[in-house]
């Protein structure tokens, strides 16, 4: 069958109307036939053939690619990719480039495109190509940064009588990434003028001697200056209005955590509207971890607002290098609240004690039951306890199971495995309890069963070890099953007896319940 009649075949369905000469449509398999994609067929007559329809013929296509880079040859990945036919104005295909800023697009051959790239903090850039039948073309786009859009903020740093402070400190930050966006020193005029990337909101710190810290918030949009005067208080007067104090967990080991404890208090008559920690960490610590009622960011801690005489906590943990000489490190901490007149804050210091390198010093303790009988269970609970001043990074117990007796589980907080039982981190002062069950076979011989029991403590790879040895009696206790030999025991009952006020006629004694003979006899 010619390719033409197919055609007719597939479109005898479809199209019930002529088309104008140049018009598009699909043709898909029938009959529920798969096809790797849509071929675009367009026509070339102006009016119907005989049968009263129009051959079609393929389209030619061509391929564009190329990468999106900045000036310094980066990738820019996901750059928005859109081609324009220049002939018509339309476009013809859009796409995203790839992690590596490559893009591929298929387009009709034989035309002119405008390749556009746009990309999140770059300028739009665009090449023009050619492309031809069958063939790939490159169009590289490299796109230059924008530039970044600035403003001013500017202001006064003066005291509570709006007298000017001389070489205040100022320090900018930006309230969306907490960084830190400029610094300069007030003139001897108390102003000062700071350039900031424009379209964000920052808050406005200053600082000088005698004073306590000051800080406003501002917008600053583009090409403006905007005005941030900073009222600082004396220190005086200040330390009325808020306090500061410290808990410390406790000496720290190198290589181990130490937690401070910070209390911030309003102890004014108003209610500061938010407030915020500074900690100064020394080089001898690093900050694992800042929890509280607030946000962190990387130059303080802000605090929601505080009502007068309530108090928010917040908990630095600190962690020492391994290599921590001993000695007193010490911890400044500065708390701050905003009020409406102007910051108060207070200072504190946190003097944390590195003690000599520890150890993690082990206990080990067993408790069985005395006595199994054959055929039964039993439980042996072992407790390995951290005698050290150092947490244990890692431990284990060993136990060396008797022949007469056969381990059936072993449960705990760690690991089981075929050496030993792995166990969690443990703190100094604190014991953990494994519980290993054993089975005495039916044919267990009577007698005493040993078993060693051994406990590890590892800490800067540095091992402890402590034994212990647990006995387990296997007895067939219980009545006689077989004739012999009557076996006579003592049997220890007290009675108590009184004069009623009658005549005493002496006191007649007679075992009503046997069990508590038998019990007696068993537990001989």
């Amino acid at each position: 069958m010619s390719r033409r009649s197919v055609i007719l075949l597939l479109l005898t369905v479809t199209i019930v109307v002529a088309a104008p000469t140049g018009s598009a449509f699909a043709i898909s398999e029938a009959d529920d036939q798969t096809v790797p994609s849509t071929h675009e067929r367009t026509t070339g007559l102006t009016t119907p053939d005989e049968t009263g329809f129009y051959a079609t013929e393929d389209t030619a296509t061509g391929f564009i690619s190329g990468r999106i880079s900045d000036a310094e040859n980066n990738d820019i990945a996901a750059a928005g990719i859109e081609i324009i036919n220049t002939q018509t104005g339309e476009t013809a295909a859009t796409t995203t480039a790839g992690s590596d800023g490559s893009y591929l697009v298929e387009v009709e051959a034989d035309q002119e495109y405008q390749v556009e790239a746009e990309a999140e903090g770059y300028e739009n850039g665009s090449t023009t190509v050619s492309v031809a039948e069958n063939t790939t073309t490159t169009a590289n786009i490299i796109l230059q940064q924008k530039e970044l859009q600035s403003g001013y903020i500017s202001g006064d740093i003066v005291d509570t009588d709006d007298n000017s402070i001389p070489n205040a400190e100022v320090t900018v930050v930006s309230t969306q990434t907490g960084e830190t966006a400029a610094t300069t020193t007030a003139g001897s005029d108390g102003s000062y003028l700071i350039e900031v990337e424009a379209d964000q909101e920052y808050q406005v710190d200053a600082e000088a001697e005698g004073y306590e810290n000051g800080s406003t918030t501002v917008n600053v949009a583009e090409n403006t200056t905007t005005t941030a005067d900073v009222v600082l208080t004396e220190a005086d007067d200040a330390t009325e209005q808020v306090e500061i104090s410290t808990d410390i967990s406790g000496p720290v080991t190198p290589g181990n955590e130490v937690a401070v404890t910070v209390t911030l208090t309003n102890t004014g008559s108003a209610t500061a509207d938010a407030g915020a920690l500074e900690v100064t960490v020394p080089e001898e610590f690093s900050i694992v971890g800042v929890t509280g009622d607030g946000t962190n960011k990387p130059d303080r801690f802000y605090l929601d607002s505080l009502s007068p005489d309530d108090s928010v906590t917040t908990t630095y943990t600190f962690k020492t290098p391994q290599n921590a000489s001993p000695g007193i490190v010490g911890v400044n901490v500065t708390g701050r609240l905003q009020f409406a007149d102007g910051s108060r804050s207070a200072s504190t210091t946190a003097n944390i004690e590195v003690s000599e390198g520890g150890t993690a010093d082990v206990a080990v303790s067993a408790d069985t039951p005395k006595t199994v009988r054959p055929g039964d269970e039993v439980a042996a609970t072992i407790t390995l306890t951290n005698t050290g001043n150092m947490t244990a990074d890692a431990a284990g117990l060993e136990v060396a199971i008797p022949g007469e007796l056969s381990l059936i589980e072993v449960a705990g907080d760690g690991e089981n495995q075929p050496d030993r039982f792995y166990l969690n981190p443990i703190s100094p002062g604190e014991s953990v309890t494994t519980t290993y069950t054993f089975e005495a076979p039916k044919d267990a011989s009577t007698g005493t069963v040993s078993f060693d029991v051994t406990g590890t403590l590892t800490a800067n790879d540095e091992s402890r070890s402590a034994s212990t040895t647990a006995d387990i009696k296997i007895t067939d206790t219980g009545l006689p099953t077989e004739p012999g030999e009557p076996e006579f025991i003592d049997v220890l009952q007290v009675i108590d007896a009184y004069n009623t006020g009658g005549p005493y006629n002496g006191v007649y004694v007679q075992f009503i319940d046997v069990l508590e003979v038998i019990s007696a006899y068993n537990a001989r």
